[in-house]
């Protein structure tokens, strides 16, 4: 949730992780692998996708903050999507297909 208006992060060691942890991780690199091969059978060259939480007038307020990125970023392991982030997801597409 934003906060002071920066987003928090959090960062734990992989030896520190317990067994939900290390479940939890698995199956967000499986949503993510997931969201980008449905972001590249779009055939869009951009996506716009904006996160927020259903949360009384949440749905009319305007984005607190635009980030342009790569599928590559998507797939990174410590990506999470922001809430109240327009996002504009540039597509790289195989030119020989």
């Amino acid at each position: 949730m934003l906060q002071n208006g920066e987003w928090p992060t959090v960062e734990a060691e992989e030896a520190a992780k317990d067994e939900f942890d290390k479940a939890r991780d698995i199956f967000d690199q499986h949503n993510r692998d997931s969201l980008v091969n449905l972001l590249r059978a779009n055939g869009n060259k951009t996506v716009e996708l904006y996160g927020f939480w259903l949360d009384g007038n949440e749905a009319t307020k305007s984005p607190q903050a635009f980030e342009n990125i790569s599928l590559d970023k998507i797939l990174e392991s410590d990506f999470c999507f922001k809430e109240q982030v327009l996002y504009r997801v540039h597509l790289e597409f195989d030119t020989a297909n």
